[in-house]
């Protein structure tokens, strides 16, 4: 069952949807400890925080 709502889901563009499904694909296989996944996961945050500037935990 997904949490997010369809106007969500919308507004991801095919890479940022293929970087998440990259990370989640490496966490699964274990594969956290690569360079190439902390790579990943600071371009996801990075995009993430771009998008949700107010959302960002710590700036509550």
């Amino acid at each position: 069952m997904s949490t997010t709502n369809p106007k969500q889901q919308a507004q991801w563009n095919p890479s940022e949807a293929s970087l998440l499904e990259g990370l989640y694909q490496m966490a699964v296989d274990g594969r956290t400890e690569t360079t190439e996944c902390e790579q990943l996961a600071s371009d996801v945050y990075s995009r993430l925080e771009a998008n949700y500037p107010d959302e960002a935990p710590g700036t509550a």
